[in-house]
Formats: C-alpha cells, structure tokens, sequence
C-alpha cells in the first residue's frame, strides 16, 4: 500500500497511527477495565481469579500487538520529536489505566510486594517483544500457549502459595 492512498483515508500520519496503534490499544486496556477493574467479591485465597484475569489481559494484548507493534515501532522509532509526546498523550495513559487495574485488585489475592508499574511496563513490553519478534523471523506462536507462559512467569513470580 502506498502513502498515498493511505492520505485519502487519513489525513497525516498523526491520524493514522491513532487510528492503527492508540484506538486497539485503547481498546484492550478498556477490556481489562471493564473484565477485572474491580477486585473479586470474595477474597482470591487460591490466586485463580488474578490468574484468569491476567491471562485474559495477555491473550488480548497478544493479540493487539500483533497487529500494532511494527507500526508503534515506527511511531516511537521513528520521529524522535514527536515520539515523548505521543508515548505521554496516548502510550503513558493506557499504562496507567493498567496499572489502576491492578492497584485495584492488589488486596483480593495473595502476593508479594511488586512494583505495580514495572510490572504493567514489563507485561506490555513482553508482548510487543514477542509479537515483534515472531513477525520479523516468520515464526508463528501458539497465542494460547504463549500467553499461558507469560502469565505464569507474571503471577507465579509476584504470588505466593495459598497457606495449607
């Protein structure tokens, strides 16, 4: 696809990375939000309910990554005048909306003390790594599986095991 015909449907590049990165993105976070913003009714002794959550997150962020991480690549790669101000207005705020998620459900389960936005940093940028990874070797990954292992090095690296 040439620029453009992409400029017939966007009008700068500003709206088509919007668009193409910050709307799926978006979307993803608000999923999360809306799936586990607020902690369980009862508290999580076994850890199941923050590690089906957490795993319903990284399934979906999987799957928005591989759809939006080359070109979240190009925008922050880039244009170096351009890529602080567009990871604070639109990256920075969907990474605190995580994060609310989390801070959120802290006191439902089991764990120890983490860092609650390195770990949100972590989890978005493992998927972007992944995503871009296997994209650029050819390589196709089992999204399931994949997100079944980056859940449980997550969880069971900040969780503690129920008391017997």
């Amino acid at each position: 696809m040439n620029e453009a015909l992409l400029y017939r449907h966007f009008g700068s590049k500003e709206e088509l990375f919007e668009a193409a990165v910050a709307a799926p993105l978006e979307e993803a976070v608000n999923k999360v939000v809306e799936l586990s913003g607020a902690p369980p009714e009862e508290f999580d002794a076994t850890g199941t309910v923050m590690y089906d959550r957490t795993y319903r997150f990284i399934f979906d962020l999987l799957g928005v990554m591989d759809e939006i991480g080359p070109l979240m690549g190009v925008m922050l790669f880039g244009q170096a005048d351009r890529a602080g101000e567009y990871f604070r207005n639109r990256i920075d705020p969907a990474l605190n909306d995580i994060e609310r998620v989390v801070e959120a459900n802290l006191s439902a389960w089991r764990h120890k003390d983490f860092d609650v936005a390195l770990m949100v940093r972590l989890a978005v940028g493992m998927a972007w790594f992944v995503a871009t990874a296997d994209r650029l070797n050819a390589r196709e990954r089992d999204r399931a599986a994949t997100a079944e292992a980056i859940t449980s090095m997550l969880i069971h690296g900040v969780g503690t095991p129920p008391e017997r």
